[in-house]
């Protein structure tokens, strides 16, 4: 059998398309990766076709394809189905790593999130936090690991997993990131004894999400400064466009003064997809949650961000 796996909006490898890749081959099938909308051509007569769909707002766009394939190809994701998951006999397959040609591992040690956030769907779609793996289980063979957990360090036993890839040194990136009210001083000097290989010469990412969370954010810093990781080292998810514009100039404006590397989050509205950016001038919005992304430490940057966006509610 010919298998296609449609990748329909995924920004990295999909964990998903790689077990149903092992099942497959396992089974002598012949499968190939495609991305985005990828339509039937006249040559093109896969035997049976999947495709996976992230993001809500994407929703209808990925049923519209299931439609171009004769409404037989079988569609999942978070943004069609939040409850789906694959069968049992497929999920626990190793994932196939040569489908994305990528040299890393990639998976979850948990699953699901104590938090209940607002702009969050995952406690919805994963329920409350639990461990589905080890750090260990993950890497196998592999030297460079991305983890992909929404709360790793809320696991009571977190610490075993770091104390086993500082010993080994395996390349890290906790993706989604990791919370700051949950850095103690025993897990900040794991953290600093862990080889990162998160984008741009970081290390650990955290999150700014409300100004209530500032004094745990602060302490974090202090705790990983104290351990070895600066906080120029540190890169700080910070969600703009949902609590209002006196909120994101507070936390953005601390992480500046901390030289943290800043990573606006833009809230979209889960069903929709749309950025309401709450309380900004919307050309502004677009135009500073995109330079801040690009240029997190430029003093141009902030310098103009202060002139045209911080004056409106905080003269300096």
């Amino acid at each position: 059998m010919i298998i296609w796996l449609i990748d329909f909006d995924g920004k990295m490898e999909n964990l998903a398309l790689m077990r149903l890749s092992t099942w497959h081959k396992c089974r002598g099938d012949t499968v190939h990766l495609k991305f985005g909308t990828t339509v039937p051509g006249l040559f093109d007569q896969p035997d049976k076709v999947y495709i996976s769909c992230l993001f809500r707002w994407n929703r209808d766009a990925a049923l519209t394809l299931v439609n171009a394939w004769w409404g037989e190809a079988e569609i999942g994701g978070t943004g069609v189905d939040i409850a789906k998951q694959l069968p049992p006999e497929i999920g626990v397959c190793s994932p196939d790593y040569t489908l994305y040609g990528k040299d890393r591992a990639i998976g979850f040690i948990s699953r699901g999130c104590p938090n209940h956030c607002p702009w969050c769907v995952v406690p919805q779609k994963e329920g409350s936090l639990h461990r589905v793996s080890s750090a260990k289980a993950i890497t196998g063979t592999h030297t460079d690991t991305i983890f992909l957990d929404n709360n790793f360090l809320a696991l009571d036993d977190h610490y075993t997993d770091l104390e086993w890839l500082v010993k080994h040194q395996i390349g890290i990136d906790f993706n989604q990131g990791l919370d700051a009210r949950l850095v103690t001083k025993e897990n900040a000097e794991l953290l600093a004894q862990c080889k990162w290989i998160t984008p741009g010469g970081k290390s650990v990412r955290l999150a700014l999400d409300s100004i209530g969370q500032i004094p745990a954010i602060d302490r974090a810093f202090d705790l990983l400064e104290a351990a070895g990781l600066p906080p120029w080292k540190i890169s700080v998810y910070a969600l703009i466009g949902f609590a209002g514009l006196d909120s994101d100039i507070k936390r953005l404006r601390f992480l500046r003064a901390h030289n943290a590397s800043v990573f606006p989050m833009g809230y979209k509205d889960l069903g929709t997809g749309e950025e309401p950016a709450h309380g900004w001038d919307r050309k502004l919005y677009k135009k500073y949650r995109r330079l801040i992304c690009r240029m997190p430490h430029a003093k141009s940057v902030w310098e103009d961000f202060e002139d045209e966006v911080c004056q409106q509610l905080h003269p300096r």
